[in-house]
């Protein structure tokens, strides 16, 4: 198993989709809705991974 890039895993603006979300798929996507409602689903998505990576688990 790869080690973590936290920055990347933990933050929806440092991550490959991120880049992209913020500079193309702005510019060419933010008049439909559905792309708008992409940002949140990403945020909790990488709150998500944060979370988990910070559990403790047994064993």
């Amino acid at each position: 198993m790869s080690s973590l890039d936290e920055k990347v895993a933990f933050s929806h603006p440092a991550c490959r989709f991120g880049k992209w979300y913020d500079t193309v798929g702005v510019y060419e996507l933010e008049h439909l809705p559905e792309f708008l409602q992409i940002e949140a689903l990403q945020k909790e998505l990488h709150d998500t991974i944060k979370s988990i990576s910070s559990t403790d688990i047994p064993g």
